[in-house]
């Protein structure tokens, strides 16, 4: 129950003094998806462009080259899927973020 207390004590404060908080919150969260995503599809082209250069490599290196892009691809895919959601919705990230420093539990 004191979960719940503590949300309806931040859903009423919303509109007062924490809504501060909560946008720089909110901002920070937008911000750090952006940058990962821009990672993201930086790693992923980079596994793109490395598969497409194996292609017109010798045999020995067209083995590894394959297996290193396609390594970057999916990390990349993952970084990009993993921040999605406070790109979409940085505000429920930042009232989840701000929940857990107000109770002190890191």
């Amino acid at each position: 129950m004191e979960a719940v207390e503590i949300v309806r004590e931040v859903a009423s404060a919303v509109d007062g003094p924490l809504r501060t908080s909560v946008a720089l919150y909110s901002h920070w969260f937008f911000v750090n998806a952006l940058v990962w995503i821009a990672f993201g599809l930086v790693f992923a082209c980079g596994g793109l462009y490395t598969l497409r250069r194996a292609l017109r490599t010798d045999e020995d290196a067209q083995a590894v080259l394959c297996v290193v892009g396609f390594a970057m691809v999916i990390i990349g895919i993952f970084l990009i899927a993993g921040h999605m959601t406070n790109l979409l919705e940085p505000t429920a990230r930042g009232i989840h973020e701000l929940l857990g420093d107000m109770r002190g539990g890191g």
